[in-house]
């Protein structure tokens, strides 16, 4: 059997086999010694690789242990490290009781501040009185110098001030009484816990407003630029406190209610007195002591009457005196007139323009209120506080 020039077989098995196809066993070995190198070559690098990265977490893990560790304590320790925590956490306590401490309700703040000043607790009762009287004048305050304590409002309340003239013009002086004695009666309790002398004084400043029942020449003196600073309240024993100028706060220390007149027979004496001066005024020296002032002066220089004029003329006061002594006052506003009789200071009769006569024993709330007012008219002639 003739063999074909390609044909070839397989000398191990004998298997035919095309001549374009060589055999395994021909491929060239150097080939396979070259591929076994580099797939051994990639394995030991895959393995250099991963143990470096394997190194560099484990390291990074470590040193974030290490720093928990010292930012950390231990739950548990010996008996030294269980007393220094006690230690350490001992001040944190205290702060947090301070802390409860100023978290406590203003009212008891107050409480404590009362107890360390005694004067607060009055501060307290007389701003109280609000609640159960009609007005309110604003905060009393208690200021204490080396004479006395003074009981103040400053600046009152300008509402407060026109409810207690509206009061006061309508005749309510039983309501400002009942006010002002709950007031004196507060100032007698500070006086007999702290042994210090008490003074009442509230006024307005600058103040628009004004009673309206008010005398004239009260707003002349008490006026000024800005308006009027007139006194509401003052005065430091139950005889001189006083609302208003001329409302005594104690009607009981009024002289005049504790006096008994024969009025009828004194007016007579006091009318036959100021006839007599009006009919020998020509043998008076007449001085005009100031610009609205005129005096009439007899020959032992004693003054017997003064007359003088305001507002323009449009208000007359005549007041007539013997030896000094005021015993009859005669006025005219506005071509009204009203007369006043005095015995030994005090005011004993007044007829108002309507001819209205009301004497001593039967007084009203605005005769007394005259009866003070002129007194203190009195006052300012004598001590030439008219000039």
């Amino acid at each position: 059997m003739k063999l074909k020039a390609d044909t070839h077989f397989c000398e191990n098995c004998g298997q035919k086999f095309s001549s374009s196809i060589p055999p395994v066993s021909e491929l060239p070995k150097e080939n396979q010694s070259k591929r076994k190198k580099s797939a051994l070559f990639f394995c030991l690098a895959g393995f250099l690789l991963i143990f470096i990265a394997g190194y560099y977490s484990w390291d990074h893990l470590r040193a974030k242990n290490l720093d928990q560790e010292v930012l950390v304590k231990p739950e548990k320790g010996s008996v030294l490290e269980v007393e220094e925590e006690r230690n350490e956490d001992a001040p944190q306590a205290s702060q947090e009781s301070e802390v409860e401490h100023t978290s406590e309700p203003e009212t008891t703040e107050k409480s404590v501040e009362n107890k360390e000043d005694p004067l607060a607790r009055y501060e307290e009762k007389l701003n109280n009185l609000a609640d159960v009287h009609p007005f309110d004048l604003g905060t009393w305050t208690l200021n204490k110098n080396a004479q006395e304590i003074e009981l103040s409002i400053e600046n009152p309340d300008s509402n407060g001030i026109f409810t207690l003239y509206q009061l006061y013009d309508t005749g309510e002086y039983d309501v400002l009484r009942a006010w002002a004695q709950e007031v004196f009666y507060i100032a007698q309790e500070i006086e007999e816990s702290t042994g210090s002398n008490t003074s009442i004084s509230i006024s307005t400043t600058c103040d628009h407003q004004v009673p309206e029942t008010m005398f004239p020449s009260d707003m002349l003196s008490y006026s000024g630029s800005c308006g009027y600073s007139l006194p509401i309240l003052y005065g430091d024993t139950k005889e001189n406190l006083t609302l208003l100028l001329h409302t005594k706060i104690f009607k009981e220390v009024e002289e005049l209610l504790s006096r008994s007149f024969h009025v009828p027979s004194i007016v007579d004496s006091i009318k036959a007195e100021y006839s007599h001066i009006n009919e020998n005024k020509n043998l008076y020296t007449q001085e005009t002591a100031a610009p609205d002032v005129t005096e009439y002066i007899n020959e032992n220089r004693v003054r017997r009457k003064l007359v003088e004029q305001k507002l323009d003329g449009s208000t007359i006061e005549s007041f007539y005196t013997d030896n000094g002594e005021l015993f009859f006052i005669y006025t005219e506003k506005d071509g009204e007139e009203d007369r006043y009789y005095f015995s030994d200071g005090l005011l004993i009769r007044w007829i108002d323009p309507s001819g209205r006569t009301i004497d001593a024993g039967i007084e009203t709330e605005e005769y007394l209120k005259l009866n003070h007012y002129w007194q203190e008219q009195l006052m300012k002639w004598k001590e030439n506080e008219f000039y």
